[in-house]
């Protein structure tokens, strides 16, 4: 299935063949899934291509579940882009509810940019 040859690529950090693969599922009518989302970003935030995951995250043909707004979070954060995981965070505290890990992930690029005092 699709999803988990997503799945396979986000373990390795393979966004290109990723975004091939979701590129294929938009192209064959297939509707992702949240899951299938998830994957990409993380993958691409793995790659160090996280504007690129970014930009699979705005445009979701679904509402993001807050697994996938965590991967975009994580995506900026392992790029060393704070400001734009805070926002993200912000963005996710008014639709959803943020997770542990939601809340982690931030104070983790919080604190990797100095910034502990936002943190709190």
């Amino acid at each position: 299935s699709y999803s988990v040859a997503i799945a396979v690529c986000e373990k390795a950090g393979f966004a290109d063949r990723a975004l091939e693969l979701l590129a294929e599922v938009l192209r064959k009518g297939y509707e992702p899934d949240n899951r299938m989302y998830r994957y990409v970003v993380a993958a691409c935030g793995k790659a160090g291509q996280w504007r690129r995951g970014l930009q699979v995250f705005e445009e979701m043909r679904i509402a993001p579940d807050v697994h996938v707004n965590n991967a975009a979070i994580v995506a900026c954060c392992k790029n060393d882009d704070w400001q734009e995981a805070l926002r993200l965070f912000e963005d996710l505290k008014r639709n959803l509810e943020p997770d542990a890990y939601s809340y982690s992930s931030l104070t983790w690029a919080l604190d990797k940019a100095g910034e502990t005092e936002r943190a709190s």
